[in-house]
Protein backbone atom coordinates (compact mmCIF):
# COMPACT_ATOMS: atom_id res chain seq x y z
CA UNK A 1 0.00 0.00 0.00
CA UNK A 2 1.42 3.44 -0.97
CA UNK A 3 1.75 6.29 1.70
CA UNK A 4 -0.91 8.50 0.07
CA UNK A 5 -3.26 4.98 0.26
CA UNK A 6 -2.08 4.59 3.57
CA UNK A 7 -2.81 8.14 4.86
CA UNK A 8 -6.34 7.96 2.98
CA UNK A 9 -7.76 4.91 4.47
CA UNK A 10 -6.61 6.28 7.84
CA UNK A 11 -8.45 9.00 7.52
CA UNK A 12 -11.73 7.57 5.94
CA UNK A 13 -11.08 4.85 8.65
CA UNK A 14 -11.23 8.39 11.44
CA UNK A 15 -14.92 9.41 10.00
CA UNK A 16 -16.46 5.93 11.64
CA UNK A 17 -18.65 6.22 14.13
CA UNK A 18 -18.46 10.41 13.67
CA UNK A 19 -20.69 10.34 10.25
CA UNK A 20 -23.56 8.10 9.18
CA UNK A 21 -23.18 7.18 5.18
CA UNK A 22 -26.38 9.35 4.56
CA UNK A 23 -24.87 12.29 6.01
CA UNK A 24 -21.93 11.48 4.10
CA UNK A 25 -23.11 11.09 0.99
CA UNK A 26 -25.34 14.07 1.50
CA UNK A 27 -22.23 16.13 1.24
CA UNK A 28 -20.39 14.42 -1.17
CA UNK A 29 -22.58 13.65 -3.84
CA UNK A 30 -23.14 17.22 -4.44
CA UNK A 31 -19.91 18.40 -4.05
CA UNK A 32 -18.38 15.78 -5.79
CA UNK A 33 -20.64 16.65 -8.65
CA UNK A 34 -19.78 20.31 -8.93
CA UNK A 35 -15.72 19.62 -8.34
CA UNK A 36 -16.01 17.33 -11.64
CA UNK A 37 -17.31 19.92 -13.95
CA UNK A 38 -14.89 22.99 -12.45
CA UNK A 39 -12.13 24.34 -14.89
CA UNK A 40 -8.95 22.78 -13.17
CA UNK A 41 -6.83 25.66 -15.34
CA UNK A 42 -4.23 26.72 -13.38
CA UNK A 43 -5.00 24.25 -10.83
CA UNK A 44 -1.81 21.58 -10.35
CA UNK A 45 -2.92 20.31 -6.76
CA UNK A 46 -6.52 19.97 -7.47
CA UNK A 47 -6.23 18.39 -11.05
CA UNK A 48 -3.87 16.39 -9.74
CA UNK A 49 -6.21 14.74 -6.78
CA UNK A 50 -9.06 14.79 -9.13
CA UNK A 51 -7.63 12.73 -11.51
CA UNK A 52 -7.39 9.56 -8.57
CA UNK A 53 -10.04 7.19 -8.71
CA UNK A 54 -13.16 8.13 -6.35
CA UNK A 55 -13.14 6.09 -3.27
CA UNK A 56 -16.28 3.21 -2.73
CA UNK A 57 -16.97 4.22 0.59
CA UNK A 58 -19.19 6.81 1.61
CA UNK A 59 -16.21 8.11 4.48
CA UNK A 60 -13.80 7.82 1.46
CA UNK A 61 -16.21 10.20 -0.47
CA UNK A 62 -16.94 12.28 1.92
CA UNK A 63 -12.87 12.52 2.35
CA UNK A 64 -12.09 12.88 -0.80
CA UNK A 65 -14.78 15.60 -1.70
CA UNK A 66 -13.13 17.74 1.34
CA UNK A 67 -9.87 17.50 -0.18
CA UNK A 68 -10.83 18.39 -3.18
CA UNK A 69 -12.47 21.64 -2.18
CA UNK A 70 -9.78 22.32 -0.15
CA UNK A 71 -7.30 22.04 -2.95
CA UNK A 72 -8.98 23.70 -5.40
CA UNK A 73 -8.90 26.71 -2.80
CA UNK A 74 -5.68 26.28 -2.21
CA UNK A 75 -4.83 26.36 -5.60
CA UNK A 76 -6.42 29.46 -5.85
CA UNK A 77 -4.67 30.89 -2.73
CA UNK A 78 -1.42 30.38 -4.34
CA UNK A 79 -2.74 32.07 -7.39
CA UNK A 80 -3.74 35.36 -5.27
CA UNK A 81 -0.49 34.69 -3.33
CA UNK A 82 1.51 34.99 -6.45
CA UNK A 83 -0.47 37.83 -8.48
CA UNK A 84 0.37 39.69 -4.90
CA UNK A 85 4.17 39.53 -5.59
CA UNK A 86 4.73 37.10 -2.67
CA UNK A 87 6.64 33.86 -2.26
CA UNK A 88 5.95 31.17 -0.17
CA UNK A 89 7.74 32.04 2.82
CA UNK A 90 6.32 35.82 2.57
CA UNK A 91 3.26 34.98 2.12
CA UNK A 92 3.69 32.07 5.26
CA UNK A 93 4.83 34.69 7.64
CA UNK A 94 1.86 37.18 6.57
CA UNK A 95 -0.66 34.31 7.44
CA UNK A 96 1.53 33.27 10.67
CA UNK A 97 0.86 37.58 12.07
CA UNK A 98 -2.48 38.05 10.38
CA UNK A 99 -3.22 34.65 12.79
CA UNK A 100 -1.66 35.30 15.68
CA UNK A 101 1.28 33.38 15.65
CA UNK A 102 4.77 34.16 16.42
CA UNK A 103 6.77 34.28 13.39
CA UNK A 104 8.05 31.15 12.29
CA UNK A 105 5.49 28.93 14.34
CA UNK A 106 4.45 27.59 11.79
CA UNK A 107 7.17 28.41 8.61
CA UNK A 108 9.46 26.54 10.88
CA UNK A 109 7.61 23.52 10.38
CA UNK A 110 7.62 23.92 6.93
CA UNK A 111 11.72 23.92 6.63
CA UNK A 112 11.80 27.75 6.98
CA UNK A 113 15.10 28.11 8.83
CA UNK A 114 16.05 31.47 10.79
CA UNK A 115 17.40 33.48 8.28
CA UNK A 116 15.06 33.15 5.63
CA UNK A 117 12.24 33.95 7.90
CA UNK A 118 14.33 37.29 9.29
CA UNK A 119 14.12 37.74 5.41
CA UNK A 120 10.69 37.55 4.63
CA UNK A 121 9.89 39.51 7.32
CA UNK A 122 12.48 42.99 6.34
CA UNK A 123 10.79 42.39 3.39
CA UNK A 124 7.52 43.00 4.63
CA UNK A 125 8.87 45.60 6.85
CA UNK A 126 10.18 47.58 3.24
CA UNK A 127 6.44 46.85 1.67
CA UNK A 128 5.16 48.25 5.01
CA UNK A 129 2.98 46.01 6.10
CA UNK A 130 5.15 44.99 9.16
CA UNK A 131 6.54 47.19 12.05
CA UNK A 132 7.77 46.19 15.14
CA UNK A 133 6.99 42.58 14.64
CA UNK A 134 3.30 43.42 13.71
CA UNK A 135 1.00 43.98 10.95
CA UNK A 136 0.26 47.46 10.08
CA UNK A 137 -3.40 48.49 8.85
CA UNK A 138 -1.47 48.17 5.05
CA UNK A 139 -0.32 44.94 5.88
CA UNK A 140 -3.95 43.26 7.13
CA UNK A 141 -5.50 45.19 3.88
CA UNK A 142 -3.16 43.55 2.03
CA UNK A 143 -3.46 39.93 3.74
CA UNK A 144 -7.56 40.75 3.08
CA UNK A 145 -6.92 41.32 -0.38
CA UNK A 146 -5.47 37.87 -0.49
CA UNK A 147 -7.87 36.17 1.41
CA UNK A 148 -10.65 37.85 -0.80
CA UNK A 149 -9.36 37.29 -4.34
CA UNK A 150 -8.60 33.21 -2.75
CA UNK A 151 -12.82 33.64 -2.14
CA UNK A 152 -13.35 34.80 -5.72
CA UNK A 153 -11.49 32.12 -7.30
CA UNK A 154 -14.34 30.15 -5.66
CA UNK A 155 -16.87 31.51 -7.65
CA UNK A 156 -17.25 28.63 -10.69
CA UNK A 157 -17.60 26.12 -7.74
CA UNK A 158 -20.24 28.19 -5.40
CA UNK A 159 -22.37 28.50 -8.57
CA UNK A 160 -22.04 25.11 -9.57
CA UNK A 161 -23.60 24.44 -6.27
CA UNK A 162 -26.87 26.74 -6.94
CA UNK A 163 -29.36 26.46 -4.38
CA UNK A 164 -28.65 24.44 -1.92
CA UNK A 165 -24.87 25.48 -1.52
CA UNK A 166 -26.24 27.22 2.21
CA UNK A 167 -27.83 23.57 3.51
CA UNK A 168 -24.80 21.57 1.96
CA UNK A 169 -22.41 24.28 4.00
CA UNK A 170 -24.61 23.74 7.47
CA UNK A 171 -24.50 19.96 7.32
CA UNK A 172 -20.94 19.92 6.07
CA UNK A 173 -20.22 22.39 9.21
CA UNK A 174 -21.98 20.08 11.44
CA UNK A 175 -19.89 16.81 10.72
CA UNK A 176 -17.45 19.12 10.90
CA UNK A 177 -17.96 20.24 14.46
CA UNK A 178 -18.23 16.48 15.54
CA UNK A 179 -14.67 15.84 14.06
CA UNK A 180 -12.96 18.98 15.50
CA UNK A 181 -14.82 16.94 18.76
CA UNK A 182 -12.52 13.84 18.34
CA UNK A 183 -9.69 14.04 20.29
CA UNK A 184 -6.64 13.35 17.62
CA UNK A 185 -7.86 16.50 15.38
CA UNK A 186 -6.35 20.08 16.38
CA UNK A 187 -8.31 22.14 19.05
CA UNK A 188 -6.00 25.14 17.80
CA UNK A 189 -8.71 27.22 15.44
CA UNK A 190 -4.97 29.15 14.35
CA UNK A 191 -4.01 25.00 13.36
CA UNK A 192 -7.03 24.28 11.59
CA UNK A 193 -7.16 27.95 9.87
CA UNK A 194 -3.56 27.31 8.55
CA UNK A 195 -4.19 24.01 6.96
Amino acid sequence: MSLNAAGACGATDSLAGVVTEPEADAISTPLLAALAQVDAMGRPLFNALRALPVPRTAAGRLWRAAELVREHRGDGHLAASVAAGLDAVTMNVLTELWLGYTVGEYSGTRGCGPDRLAEAVAGLEQRGWVVDGALTAAGLAARLDVESATDASQQQLVDLLGDGIDELIEHAADVSHRIEAVPAFPSDPRKRAAG
